[in-house]
């Protein structure tokens, strides 16, 4: 590539290189290394079903959300009986449409999702570029790239994981619905010609990139049209992005509880607070947008007299925190303190700004309440840490309102406003949830960590002293490094995982794994007691931990050989089956097995790395019948008497 052609497009290169970086991140080994546990396999489970028997077999509901809560069922006088709230099912929907083109498995039904993920690179770039320039945007999108904590949620299929691209495009779009600017697609359109100028370049001239730079011609013409077209009708332009503001809403409130119930607050306080000019129509478009994309939800409630909606309202309304007994009135009182509650959450949000931009998770806290404060080895080793990214919170808070302050331009104030509401309500939201925060919930605020590093980088860039910018930038660079070394020793925990029973792992405050596993290692193991069901064509009989067990029994139900668990109390055994326990390699195997080795003998041993097979045998005196006889399964859903009924589409039409 000539220098003269690096010098004028060097931004676009050095964004195609973290672009390219954070892919690699992300896809490297995706098949092999893939999460897959609990969760995983109850949503293959609906996509397989939905693939194999037509778009029928999709529900009308999505994902379980807050867990059970109490309310008056349908057909039912009791007030207090127990169901289930779900969100909606535009996630299962998304990995339909993926496992249609990249494949009927667990990771092409996901493909879709990686892509989403992937894409939320330059979504987060667009997003900053609205208020930094392009070195702090591009130094921020760089440690959003290789952050570890999102490059682990990337790589793997959950609701959640999509949160981080829906928020974006959620607060982007509000940006620009209340956005005075005639030309928001101008830099992207200046994008688009600077990576066909690269594209087209001597060094780069193949049959590949010449179709890059066709479809990259296609896309500036389509962008330099809307774009035009906005120029001429600015509150039409704003009105559209509502619209994009009620798509994106409606995805993410299918993603996440959480999200359902932090994102509108934002949106709202922050319409009042700027007062948009825009058309009736738009706002009337908006409403019915999101109502179209959650008819699915409300078909379902109608069929069930509304219980998912009285479910929702339980679960805001529903205490957050467990109630004990006073020991001196005998009264139930909360648990924790509301002091107690807004220090854990601030130790919560310490721990994980931390976590997001090092890659580090030993940062700790010591543990406030309203009579001692205590401090084990744990935080005492990562108090330094902790104490650090505090500040590092603070000072990003600090910058924040500085630059709010010195802020003239209404564009640039929004920004601020806008990242100070999200910040705001999403703490306030999570003081309730302080003592049962999931890192998944920091998949809606993490995008906030680097925002805030941002508005640091950009109050020290802004000083005269030079060494104190150059230290700036090169806690910046650290961070980077940090995170990839962190990356890296994660992906090495992952390539051992079938192979090294010995594979040791420290905190995991991203997963909260107890070890490491992978599908491949899993499919290993699915293979080998397959092999044992083809040498006698006996039914697999399966128990395993709590995490994967189901899981495996999905891996083998989707080869449609006959499997059942093993029942608690060893009734029925039967002669004719293939007996197997699947348990982490590092248990307490003794402890495991105990309750089986009473009715069974164990006949093999096979160790998978972190996994271990153990083949087991009934004995002759606890053997209750020859074979197990399998009935044909139904295909439509069963549920307790105290959980909501989940509708497929075809028995809305049946």
């Amino acid at each position: 590539m000539k220098k003269n052609t690096f010098k004028k497009n060097k931004i676009a290169i050095i964004f195609i290189v973290i672009l390219s970086l954070g892919f690699f991140l992300r896809a490297f080994k995706f098949n092999d290394w893939m999460h897959y546990q609990l969760d995983q396999a109850r949503d293959f489970r609906i996509i397989h079903s939905a693939i194999k028997y037509g778009v029928g077999e999709l529900p009308l509901q999505g994902p379980k959300a807050a867990g059970n809560v109490m309310i008056k069922s349908k057909g039912s006088d009791i007030a207090d009986d127990k169901t289930t709230l779900r969100l909606g099912p535009l996630f299962y929907y998304m990995e339909y449409v993926s496992a249609l083109i990249f494949g009927d498995t667990p990771v092409g039904s996901i493909v879709l999702i990686l892509i989403f993920s992937f894409l939320t690179i330059p979504l987060f770039y667009i997003f900053v570029r609205e208020f930094f320039n392009q070195k702090i945007s591009l130094a921020l999108m760089t440690i959003f790239s290789v952050s570890i904590f999102f490059v682990t949620y990337s790589r793997f299929g959950w609701n959640p994981n999509l949160m981080p691209f829906f928020m974006l495009a959620f607060v982007y779009s509000l940006l620009q619905a209340t956005s005075k600017n005639k030309n928001c697609l101008g830099r992207t359109l200046n994008f688009f010609r600077q990576f066909k100028i690269i594209v087209e370049s001597d060094c780069c001239k193949n049959k590949f990139t010449r179709f890059v730079a066709k479809s990259l011609n296609i896309i500036e013409k389509k962008v330099e049209s809307v774009s035009n077209h906005f120029q001429n009708n600015p509150k039409k332009q704003n009105g559209w992005w509502l619209m994009v503001v009620s798509i994106s809403l409606a995805f993410l409130s299918n993603m996440h509880f959480l999200a359902f119930t932090i994102a509108p607050v934002v949106a709202v306080v922050y319409l009042i607070w700027t007062r948009p000019q825009i058309a009736l129509k738009y706002w009337l478009g908006a409403i019915a947008i999101f109502i179209f994309l959650n008819i699915p939800l409300i078909i379902n409630d109608i069929k069930t007299d509304g219980e998912n909606y009285k479910a929702f309202i339980s679960a805001v309304l529903k205490k957050s925190d467990k109630k004990i007994l006073d020991p001196e009135t005998g009264k139930e009182i909360n648990k924790h303190s509301l002091f107690e509650k807004f220090v854990r959450n601030g130790g919560e949000h310490t721990q994980y700004n931390w976590l997001i931009l090092t890659g580090d998770q030993r940062a700790e806290l010591p543990q406030i309440s309203d009579k001692d404060i205590k401090c084990d080895q744990d935080c005492k080793d990562g108090f330094f840490r902790g104490i650090i990214s505090f500040v590092i919170l603070l000072l990003g808070l600090i910058s924040g309102v500085y630059l709010y302050w010195k802020e003239k331009k209404d564009e640039r104030k929004n920004f601020l406003i806008i990242i100070l509401l999200w910040l705001g309500i999403n703490f306030m939201a999570y003081i309730p949830l302080s003592y049962d925060l999931a890192p998944r919930f920091f998949l809606l605020s993490g995008p906030l960590v680097l925002v805030l590093w941002g508005m640091v980088l950009k109050v020290v860039s802004q000083s005269k002293n030079k060494y104190l910018r150059i230290i700036i930038w090169l806690i910046t660079a650290g961070f980077i490094i940090s995170n990839l070394i962190f990356v890296f020793l994660y992906f090495n925990e992952l390539s051992q995982a079938k192979s090294n029973p010995d594979l040791r792992i420290k905190t995991d405050h991203i997963l909260k794994e107890k070890n490491r596993m992978t599908l491949e290692q899993m499919e290993e193991i699915v293979e080998y007691m397959v092999s044992k069901y083809e040498e006698n064509n006996y039914p697999i009989f399966l128990d395993a931990q709590a995490e994967f067990k189901r899981a495996f029994w999905e891996r083998i139900d989707v080869r449609d050989i006959p499997r059942d668990h093993i029942s608690g109390d060893l009734k029925p055994l039967y002669r004719e089956g293939n007996y197997f326990i699947i348990i982490r390699t590092q248990s307490n195997a003794k402890n495991y097995l105990e309750k089986f080795v009473v009715g069974m003998d164990v006949v093999e041993k096979k160790v998978f790395g972190t996994l271990t097979l153990y083949e087991l045998k009934p004995k002759g005196e606890f053997i209750t019948d020859d074979r197990k006889v399998f009935k044909p399964k139904d295909r439509d859903p069963k549920f307790s008497s105290s959980a909501q009924v989940r509708y497929l589409w075809r028995q809305i039409f049946e």
